[in-house]
């Protein structure tokens, strides 16, 4: 349907009249070619980039395609805006000549994506100043107050993780909302090079140039600067990083041309052993990367696994995985450390000494968070005072040193609807809302003393507590039915009528 003002001297028509009546009255006009001329309002349905066409809809909710070409101006505001950033929902001004979009103004934004690259990140994390694909022109905007951030490989970057570069920054899509504030960066391309245990040849402390050897034997000069990040046994700052840079050494750079971004020191080696050569005194150790290392040891070497005192390497199997400490020359191992995983139940936390006291298989133990991410049950970042007595944790750790607590998420609620084909399971909690759970990872049902490894023991009514355990097995304990006529209650406990003298009859309010 079109507006008939909309149509412009020329347009070649078709009409259709009735031929029952003596007026032939017209009933339908229909367009053969011609040329729309029009000035409107309407909302962005659908951007068609490949064939240059955006699809509007009016007020009346009509709807109706339009064509771009180079010479078509968007806006928002005062910006230039590319046809890729228009979305549907974005409410509009338009003008059409010609049948051609001449211009668009949006007024009334909903979020929009940037491809860009990343030229200056502000100290103060107020600001980062970017530079669009395919532009020249540099653009600066404000950050939301807590934006998210995106970048593979990385759990939980912060704006520090960011590359921001004149000539090489991060590749990055950017969110900006309609404050025209940007709430997500997300990295998705990162123009840098990573050399691994590569040798030391020599260091200038005074240019702080870097010489180093690297897999084809050929030389390579890399910079060290101000915003170099640094890892070490010794520390992670120049001054203590400078005396470990001797000839002959191994370091693993990130570098762009010849800046480093950052330097390790390589004081460990993380991955899976491979194999144990006891008569050699070699152990190889593949890492993530898929490059066996042979690193030999000798019999001062130090096991370390967790609830295991006087560990030695004959607890240590092919396959287990494990952070490998070297000798401050890096020629021998020092120390092996096995990487575990468990869950345990908090017994109460000492957060001015970072420390928690955990309890598993009637056994207890003590164990230091200071070197550990927290994170909680839904993967948010917490405090160690966060973690109160009775809930469970995973806790992942290298040797004794936990690397890892996180809070085991607990699913209370009664049982509504269960699909033993799917392996899905649909709990209401005690606030009405309904949640389905999928069990696909394995599930073991926990009802009356009996454990079931299938959804079937269960029924409509049954009242559950649902976790996963250190696996990811979905254990699901039906809780036990206790029917007790009320009595009275009061702002601390609920009493009810005993059966017997030996009944309890007082139940605390949580």
């Amino acid at each position: 349907k079109i507006d008939p003002k909309t149509l412009a001297a020329g347009s070649l028509l078709t009409i259709e009249r009735e031929t029952y009546s003596p007026q032939k009255k017209i009933v339908a006009i229909r367009v053969k070619s011609g040329l729309v001329n029009k000035t409107g309002a309407g909302v962005v349905q659908n951007v068609d980039t490949a064939n240059k066409k955006v699809t509007l809809k009016d007020s009346t909710g009509y709807e109706d395609s339009y064509t771009w070409d180079d010479a078509t101006v968007i806006r928002y505001q005062n910006q230039i805006l590319t046809p890729a950033e228009l979305k549907t929902g974005f409410t509009v001004n338009f003008t059409v000549k010609n049948s051609i979009l001449q211009s668009l103004e949006v007024t009334q934004s909903v979020d929009r994506t940037v491809q860009a690259t990343l030229y200056s990140v502000e100290d103060n994390g107020k600001t980062i100043t970017y530079k669009r694909s395919g532009s020249t022109q540099l653009e600066t905007k404000f950050l939301a107050e807590k934006p998210e951030i995106i970048m593979s490989g990385v759990v939980k970057p912060v704006l520090s993780d960011l590359l921001a570069d004149s000539v090489s920054g991060d590749q990055v899509t950017l969110t900006i909302n309609g404050e025209e504030r940007i709430t997500k960066i997300e990295v998705t391309g990162r123009q840098m090079e990573q050399l691994d245990a590569v040798t030391i040849v020599n260091y200038d402390s005074k240019t702080h140039w870097l010489t180093v050897k690297d897999a084809n034997n050929q030389p390579r000069v890399i910079i060290l600067d101000d915003k170099t990040k640094l890892e070490s046994s010794n520390g992670t700052t120049l001054d203590k990083v400078e005396p470990l840079l001797g000839a002959g050494r191994k370091v693993s750079v990130t570098l762009i041309g010849t800046r480093a971004l950052s330097l390790e020191v390589v004081y460990k080696v993380e991955g899976k052993i491979s194999s144990i050569n006891t008569s050699k005194k070699i152990i190889s150790i593949l890492s993530a990367n898929g490059k066996v290392e042979e690193i030999p040891y000798n019999s001062a070497l130090i096991v370390d696994i967790f609830g295991k005192s006087n560990a030695s390497l004959a607890d240590v199997r092919v396959g287990d995985e494990v952070s490998a400490q070297l000798s401050t020359n890096q020629d021998y191992l020092q120390s092996l450390k096995l990487k575990t995983s468990a869950q345990f139940e908090v017994v109460f936390t000492e957060p001015s000494k970072n420390r928690i006291r955990v309890k598993s298989g009637g056994t207890t133990s003590d164990i230091y968070t200071d070197k550990a991410t927290l994170t909680g049950d839904s993967g948010q970042a917490i405090l160690l005072a966060d973690l109160r007595p009775g809930t469970l944790v995973n806790i992942t750790l290298q040797g004794t040193t936990a690397v890892a607590v996180a809070e085991v998420k607990l699913t209370l609620g009664e049982v509504t609807g269960i699909d033993t084909s799917g392996n899905m399971l649909t709990v209401k909690d005690h606030s009405g809302n309904t949640q389905t759970l999928g069990v696909s990872g394995g599930v073991k049902v926990v009802k009356n003393g009996s454990t079931a490894t299938n959804l079937s023991t269960l029924v409509s009514g049954d009242r559950v507590e649902i976790r996963k355990d250190i696996q990811g097995v979905t254990i699901v304990n039906v809780m036990e039915k206790l029917e007790r006529a009320f009595w009275l209650a009061n702002n601390s406990e609920i009493q009810v009528k005993r059966k017997s003298i030996n009944d309890n009859f007082r139940y605390a309010l949580s």
